[in-house]
This record gives C-alpha cells, sequence and structure tokens, in this order.
C-alpha cells in the first residue's frame, strides 16, 4: 500500500502497524446481536436490507450498507463486505455510459435534475428502486471511503487494480458533481448542499487517493474544504446545509460531526467543530426544543446520538462517549434491537436516561452498524 496522506487513518485500529483484532467472545451482547443482525440482512446479491423484519419496507441504502461493511470489516467479517463491494463496483461498470453522460453534461454547465442521476435505493434483487428519486451522492463518496477500509482491513490491494476503471469513473462523478444539491444523511431535503454530504464525498476522494496519489484529486478536496469553512459556518459555529439559492446556511444536525469521524477531513480538535459538537450536545439534553429540532430527533436519534459518539472517540473524550453509548443500549432493553425511529417521540434525555416505555420500531442496520463502529473503534 502506498504512504497514506493526511485525512487516511493510519492509527486508528493499528497497533504496532497491524489491524487491531476483535475477540468475539468478549462481545457485549448488543454487539454480537449487532453482528448477527448484519450478516443475516445480507441477501446473496450482496446487499443489505436497510430493515430486515419489516417485510413490507424492503428497500436497500447504498451507505446503510456501506456502514454495514465497515462495522464487519473491523471485526474480520471481510467475505461479506467483498460480495457488497463486487455488486455495487459491478454495478458501476454497467452504468459507465450514463456517468459519463452526467459528467458530460454537468461539464457543459447543465444541471440534471434528480432521476437523472445514479440513485442511490435499491430493491432486494440489486436492481435500482425507480418509484421515486433517491439520488444521493454522499451515499457514492461512503461507497468509495467505504471501498478503500476494506481494501486495506483485508489485504486486498488486487482489487484497486480490478476496479480501475469504475474507481476512475466514480472520482470524476464525485468531483463533478459535489457542489450541486443532493439528498442529505438522512435521504431528506434534496434541494440543498450538506455538510454529511461533503463529508463523504470528500472523504472517500481522500481515501482512494492515497493509492492514486492524483494532483486533480487532491484540489478537489482542498476546494470542498474552502466550500465548507465560505458556506457553512455561522457566527462560531458549523451549520449542517446550505440553500444555493438563497445563499444562506443554516441547521444543527449531528451528521455534522461525519467531518471527524469517521471520514476525518476535519479534525475533531478545530475549534469550529468542537463548538458545533458542543452546541449538538445541547440539543440532545435540552427539554423545551421547538417543532423542528424536536422532529429531527424523533426521526434519528439513536443514529444521531451514536455519531456524537464517534465525535467524542475522536477527540478522546471517552467520558463522555461513554455516557452516550450506555444511553444508547439502554434503548436497546433487553430485546436488543436499535431502532432508528421513535414513534413517541424523544419524550426523555440524556441526563434522565432513556424512557423504556417508548414502542421500538423494527431494528436498522444504520442504527446497528454505527453501534458496532462507536463500541469498538
Amino acid at each position: 500500500m502506498p504512504k497514506k496522506k493526511t485525512g487516511i487513518s493510519e492509527d486508528r485500529n493499528v497497533e504496532g502497524g497491524e489491524i487491531r483484532k476483535y475477540n468475539r467472545i468478549s462481545m457485549r451482547p448488543i454487539q454480537e446481536f449487532s453482528v448477527q443482525l448484519l450478516k443475516g440482512s445480507q441477501l446473496k446479491t450482496g446487499v443489505f436490507i436497510s430493515r430486515p423484519y419489516e417485510q413490507g419496507s424492503r428497500i436497500v441504502r447504498l451507505g446503510h450498507c456501506v456502514f454495514a461493511c465497515f462495522a464487519l470489516d473491523l471485526i474480520g467479517e471481510h467475505e461479506n463486505s467483498r460480495r457488497f463491494y463486487s455488486w455495487a463496483l459491478e454495478g458501476l461498470r454497467k452504468r459507465e455510459g450514463k456517468i459519463r453522460s452526467i459528467v458530460k453534461k454537468v461539464k457543459e454547465g447543465v444541471t440534471p435534475v434528480e432521476h437523472e442521476l445514479l440513485t442511490s435505493a435499491f430493491n432486494p434483487d440489486g436492481s435500482e428502486l425507480g418509484e421515486d428519486d433517491h439520488h444521493n451522492l454522499g451515499d457514492y463518496g461512503a461507497l468509495l471511503w467505504g471501498f478503500v477500509e476494506h481494501v486495506h482491513r483485508s489485504g486486498s490491494e488486487s482489487l484497486i487494480d480490478e476496479y480501475e476503471n469504475e474507481i476512475r469513473n466514480l472520482v470524476e462523478y464525485l468531483s463533478s458533481l459535489w457542489q450541486l444539491p443532493s439528498r442529505d444523511f438522512w435521504n431528506l431535503n434534496p434541494d440543498k448542499i450538506h455538510v454529511s454530504t461533503l463529508a463523504q464525498v470528500a472523504g472517500g476522494l481522500n481515501w482512494i487517493n492515497a493509492y492514486l496519489m492524483r494532483g486533480d484529486i487532491d484540489k478537489t478536496s482542498n476546494e470542498i474544504q474552502s466550500f465548507l469553512w465560505s458556506k457553512f459556518v455561522e457566527e462560531d459555529h458549523l451549520t449542517s446545509s446550505y440553500d444555493v439559492l438563497k445563499d444562506q446556511c443554516g441547521g444543527l444536525d449531528a451528521t455534522i460531526l461525519l467531518l471527524a469521524s469517521p471520514f476525518q477531513v476535519v479534525s475533531g480538535e478545530d475549534p469550529i467543530l468542537k463548538r458545533t459538537a458542543s452546541l449538538i450536545e445541547h440539543s440532545f439534553l435540552e427539554e423545551e426544543r421547538d417543532a423542528r429540532e424536536r422532529k429531527y430527533n424523533v426521526a434519528r436519534v439513536i443514529p444521531a446520538a451514536l455519531l456524537l459518539t464517534l465525535y467524542y472517540k475522536s477527540v478522546k473524550s471517552n467520558k463522555n462517549a461513554e455516557k452516550v453509548l450506555s444511553w444508547v443500549e439502554a434503548a436497546a432493553m433487553e430485546n436488543k434491537i436499535l431502532p432508528e425511529f421513535d414513534e413517541k417521540g424523544f419524550v426523555s434525555s440524556l441526563k434522565h436516561g432513556y424512557d423504556t416505555s417508548v414502542r421500538k420500531t423494527s431494528p436498522s442496520i444504520l442504527s446497528h452498524a454505527l453501534y458496532l463502529i462507536a463500541s469498538l473503534e
């Protein structure tokens, strides 16, 4: 593997130059359940069902699959990841003409509409989900990042050569489209540009460039960082979204913390990001919130809490990380299920613990993947 550049995780999970091996015997019950859930959610095609217990919702989310693979790669379950990345990159091979057409259109100054772009949602058989618009550029940045993590952790550098053409096309796609609006980490708000998208795109480009070592990729990554600091800062903190038409930023969302972990685009010790993290923590602890923020917390409280945990670990704030992680584990109760949604609402806070009277929905592979990553990293 070529010498890694700044931005690639050289020390994460590495001791004495070797990838850390996790002992499955010493795993916590929820960790073991999460592993089994992720593996059991994978189909023969290589994809993972996002909510495996919901028979009426058999949707495959590209980004969810990537985080599931990263979690499995952390514990050495590389075969599961290999099957997914083979499916994903073979899919890019089949859509090469579409990718080149999109890039050509963007370079000519034409903005594609969402349904013309690559979808991020699929059916269980691996075919594209065509009933709605599902373009999420961040998912494709995460795909590139996760693929490189898999290559590194499994020692499968030959995959870089095997999928050289697909990687080149994906790099071109990401580099051409990152300044266009796209759906956020939660697959919402397609009319804005989001920090979560920039984090995943820049992270993916940085990771693959540890192998490719291309100056144009470095240039794009630097441009993304400049755009981030020029468009998303409000007073002394980062905001989550930028409205291109209004030239206005706003919103506070835990996905901002993806910049620090796992994508390492911005240091967790950066003063502006630290202030942002403090505000995000406050939003979790604050009981009186406006309707918009309350709705956000209801919808994604467990994944958001796990992103906060990952941030704390990135800055060595282990006490805070364990506090939030313990809250998440309490949310799983006896059945070990970590949902993505909480129907009754975010009725209690980290200060008072999780309200066990709240009915749980079916498990989310995103929640369980993030839990594994947060508890193992």
